[in-house]
């Protein structure tokens, strides 16, 4: 009789394991993903990093030139078929089409807001996303890693804009963030 027991208790140990194991690598494999999208958190989408985005954002828009307007505007001859439409501009190169140059210039330079990269794109980052090749060499790492990560929006709600566009911007401190342009209006150039 005590051996009936013994046998049952050891099933019952084995069972109980297994259950433990089974849960403890549930949990495991659960919990990691999110430790991997907290450690990217870090870096992406910052509150300064959003607040410095909109800065460029705004004096994109506040230039108000034709020359803004062509860089805002995506014109299917500038690119190949089936090519995402993207402008990039290493460090301050986009100052070379704001009528304020020099404002740029000090304003993306690593004494203020240092700026590695910026990268103009449709408003959903699908066809972003997709890219390959020539249209992401320049690309840093950081930059590649977070286009990976972002959600690809949707155009749906942003209708009645006439141009909606994103903008991406990495920082020389590793920070990268994304913020949408809108603008409701277009000049006649």
């Amino acid at each position: 009789m005590i051996d009936s027991k013994k046998g049952f208790v050891l099933v019952e140990s084995i069972v109980a394991a297994i259950f433990v194991i089974a849960f403890s690598t549930f949990m495991i494999v659960s919990i990691l993903p999110l430790v991997g999208e907290y450690e990217k958190s870090m870096d992406y989408d910052t509150i300064s990093a959003k607040a410095n985005a909109h800065l460029i954002r705004k004096m994109i828009l506040m230039d108000d030139t034709c020359r803004v307007e062509s860089i805002l505007t995506f014109n299917s001859s500038d690119f190949a078929e089936g090519a995402p439409h993207l402008y990039y501009f290493a460090g301050d190169d986009i100052c070379n089409y704001l009528t304020n140059e020099n404002y740029c210039r000090k304003l993306l330079s690593k004494d203020y807001l240092d700026v590695k990269e910026i990268v103009i794109t449709e408003y959903s980052a699908s066809g972003l996303k997709r890219a390959n090749g020539n249209f992401v060499n320049n690309f840093s790492r950081n930059l590649l890693d977070y286009i990976k990560y972002m959600p690809v929006y949707g155009n749906d709600t942003l209708s009645f804009y006439q141009i909606s566009d994103r903008i991406i911007v990495s920082f020389n401190a590793n920070s990268v963030t994304n913020i949408e342009i809108l603008k409701t209006y277009r000049h006649a150039c």
